[in-house]
């Protein structure tokens, strides 16, 4: 069901995270982004309840300067660990958007512990990021899951979707 984003973050392409400087279970990449100056995107997994995800950009001392959007998969499935992050401008705004893989497991069942990955998308606006529902839940669907094999397909895919309008829309998690 999804996956898909740029970076690839545990043992693949693009922006490497910065293991050393990440606490534990964190995924740390550093980029430059117009509206917060050179920073970090983070990716930290909440193992306290129901195992979700969430995403920062800290500055070098490590505050937190916004805290995106829920990532929507956090409500259906247990999160298990971010594989891939990347940066890349979907919808030829000039602004980077953020492309992400992240891991999850279902939690039931008998293929309960079997992790799959999950695509996400931000695009980001002159104040923060919107979650790109709809092109994530294409991307995840039955059409195209299985399609992809990187970050890269992902990008690709979602390149050629773009023509159609759909990788330009968004629309806001629900709380």
């Amino acid at each position: 069901m999804p996956l898909f984003l740029g970076v690839c973050g545990i043992g693949g392409c693009g922006e490497k995270p910065h293991p050393d400087e990440a606490a534990e279970g964190e995924v740390a990449i550093d980029v430059s982004l117009p509206a917060y100056g050179d920073v970090r995107f983070v990716s930290v997994g909440d193992f306290d309840n129901r195992p979700r995800v969430v995403f920062f950009v800290r500055d070098r001392q490590g505050n937190t300067l916004y805290k995106f959007p829920e990532f929507p998969a956090n409500r259906e499935y247990a999160y298990d660990q971010t594989s891939s992050v990347k940066f890349e401008d979907l919808n030829d705004d000039g602004l980077k958007d953020v492309v992400i893989i992240a891991r999850y497991v279902t939690g039931i069942g008998p293929s309960g512990a079997e992790p799959f990955d999950i695509a996400g998308f931000y695009l980001q606006r002159e104040d923060g990021f919107e979650a790109a529902i709809e092109l994530a839940e294409l991307l995840n669907g039955d059409k195209y899951y299985g399609k992809w094999h990187d970050v890269e397909d992902l990008i690709k895919m979602a390149a050629s979707l773009k023509r159609d309008g759909t990788a330009g829309r968004a629309k806001q998690a629900s709380p």
